[in-house]
């Protein structure tokens, strides 16, 4: 097995681990997408009856991901909402049709949405800063599996906390 599966299996191992505490959990998912996907910067967003609200964020606060529209005003997360899948915005600079922020350079803007049974529990957004225009490359089903695992913790730790 590659140096790098080892790495995932052990990252996804944590947040097993971190299933009682939820901000433990938040910081080790953030923390395990940012480094597979290379992404500088990124937030996780609840979901909290009916309201989206960021819990964790590193270099990626709400003042910064709302500038993230299309040019129609409709934000990155809601239509990944609408279309229930991830929306990845590569070469972000050369994209005419999405507004960005003006005090951030991004080069890439990912937004993933975090279902568990078609319950939607919040969303990760993940950005390169001054660098790669686009993500690192992974499996696609390695991808959608890591997804899963994670909005399964999550929808856990979030029962353990109520």
């Amino acid at each position: 097995m590659e140096q790098h599966d080892m790495s995932l299996i052990k990252d996804t191992t944590i947040l097993f681990d971190s299933i009682d505490n939820l901000d433990s959990l938040l910081e080790g998912m953030l923390t395990l997408f940012l480094n597979l996907l290379h992404a500088d910067s990124g937030s996780i967003q609840l979901i909290n009856n009916g309201h989206t609200f960021t819990k964790i964020h590193r270099q990626f606060p709400d003042k910064i991901r709302q500038f993230f529209k299309h040019a129609d005003g409709t934000l990155i997360s809601e239509i990944s909402l609408e279309t229930q899948k991830i929306i990845s915005i590569q070469n972000f600079t050369e994209q005419r049709d999405i507004q960005g922020c003006p005090i951030l350079n991004v080069t890439a803007l990912m937004c993933i949405p975090l279902f568990y049974k078609d319950v939607l529990l919040g969303f990760i957004h993940l950005a390169t800063v001054d660098g790669s225009p686009v993500f690192s490359t992974i499996d696609t089903d390695a991808l959608d599996q890591l997804i899963a695992i994670s909005s399964s913790s999550l929808r856990h730790a979030l029962l353990l906390s109520e």
